[in-house]
């Protein structure tokens, strides 16, 4: 299965699984478009050393690989391509790697398919799997936490459904949790992969790279012209806050499994860590300077979008409107717009994974995107309802859009065209005292 699921997943090959060595010279036979053979010492518990012999010479424009180095090592004549069974994933990603030439031009989907089958490894899943209709749309058929049994394969095979789709990102990461687990799963065939709780970590940067520094050329530094004395607390309290969270084996597990994406994607990175360092000055100005204060703030402005790192276009949206017209356009699919819909709530789910989350943090990451006219989400909340943090928080961010996405950085312009929207609550304060910071009248 394991083999399956990273010729699948990694290089959308059809996989032809052939349990007896008739059945694979069968299927060689009356196959013209078999690519490649991967085969181990044994089959339904017979030597494959008569299977390669008379095939290498029979079908010589197919590689043979064995995945099972030490199975043949007294064969009268030794597979050229073959890999020790403990390294069968980065031994099959090498060998067929060497074997075919990437189209670098193909575009890559978001989504991959793979068998059905090859997911019963898994003690559950860690992501959604969904199935295509002709459409070409998804539905979701399993959930995350869900187990998927024989039964489940057989009930919808007979249904027609062969292929679940996984997020691509998804993909990788499940590949090295197979890796990690190499060892035990060909020891007992039943060995289930826990793919919830994998201890990797060190092998994925993205988490790091999430709270990694910028150059000061990345965003634009000090905005609001605060004393030199004020910005080193903020960059020494945004350490300690950070520090804190790396501590957090549990949330740490689930950042690794957030693919931040480079180039587009470091915008919200960018974004995060600008809101951040606004969000204190903003909240200074308001009456509010305190290290509690600023705590609250740098978590959330560097939590809040943390769901949407893979996908840059989402987290620029900034209502339910943008991402309904999007859909409506074909630029994204009914799954983003879900995304996006519920990504403050499921941030808000992590938060609960940090019990050294400060107080609040919940409540701010859930509310950032409320809005005083109540035509916000996800709960459509209005005015007073909306907590102060969240509000200063949500302006923060979009005002750090704003400066990373026009050359200018009017700000006199973006008071202009935002302090009706942002009326109301907090909110009003919030705008006055961004006026207050940058000399201009609300």
């Amino acid at each position: 299965m394991a083999a399956m699921f990273a010729l699948e997943s990694r290089f959308n090959f059809h996989v032809i699984d052939c349990h007896t060595i008739g059945f694979a010279e069968r299927m060689l036979e009356i196959n013209s478009d078999v690519k490649a053979v991967l085969f181990c010492g044994t089959i339904g518990g017979e030597s494959t050393e008569n299977f390669y012999l008379s095939n290498k010479e029979k079908f010589k424009s197919i590689p043979m690989i064995c995945t099972n180095e030490e199975a043949c090592s007294g064969w009268s004549t030794i597979p050229e391509a073959k890999f020790p069974k403990n390294e069968l994933m980065t031994g099959i990603l090498n060998e067929v790697e060497s074997l075919f030439q990437v189209d670098e031009d193909a575009t890559v989907e978001k989504y991959t398919g793979v068998t059905l089958k090859t997911l019963t490894f898994a003690d559950t899943l860690s992501e959604d799997a969904y199935v295509k209709l002709r459409s070409g749309r998804l539905i979701k058929l399993f959930s995350i936490g869900d187990k998927i049994e024989p039964d489940d394969v057989e009930r919808y095979e007979r249904k027609g459904v062969d292929k679940l789709f996984l997020d691509h990102k998804a993909c990788i990461w499940i590949l090295k949790v197979i890796d990690a687990n190499i060892e035990s799963m060909i020891e007992d065939e039943n060995f289930s992969v826990d793919l919830m709780n994998s201890e990797i970590i060190e092998d994925s940067r993205d988490a790091r790279e999430l709270f990694g520094e910028l150059s000061d050329d990345e965003y634009v530094d000090n905005v609001f012209q605060q004393e030199e004395a004020f910005i080193e607390d903020i960059q020494k309290q945004t350490a300690t806050v950070i520090g804190n969270v790396k501590q957090n084996k549990d949330l740490m597990k689930m950042l690794s499994k957030i693919k931040f994406e480079k180039g587009e994607g470091a915008f919200v990175k960018n974004r995060m860590k600008l809101a951040s360092a606004l969000s204190c000055s903003i909240a200074r100005a308001m009456g509010w300077d305190s290290e509690q204060t600023y705590e609250k703030l740098i978590y959330s402005a560097h939590i809040h979008d943390v769901m949407l790192l893979d996908s840059p276009n989402l987290a620029k949206f900034r209502y339910l409107t943008e991402a309904d017209a999007a859909l409506d356009m074909g630029k994204i699919t009914e799954s983003d717009r879900e995304r996006f819909h519920k990504h403050t709530i499921h941030a808000a789910e992590l938060i609960r994974l940090d019990q050294g989350a400060p107080p609040d943090a919940i409540t701010i990451v859930q509310q950032h995107h409320e809005m005083p006219s109540g035509d916000g989400f996800p709960s459509k909340m209005s005015g007073i309802r909306i907590n102060a943090f969240a509000a200063i928080l949500a302006v923060a961010i979009d005002l750090a859009q704003y400066l990373l996405t026009h050359k200018e950085k009017d700000i006199k312009l973006y008071i202009e065209e935002n302090k009706s929207r942002y009326r109301g609550g907090s909110f009003t304060k919030v705008m006055k005292s961004i006026c207050e910071l940058t000399g201009n009248k609300y």
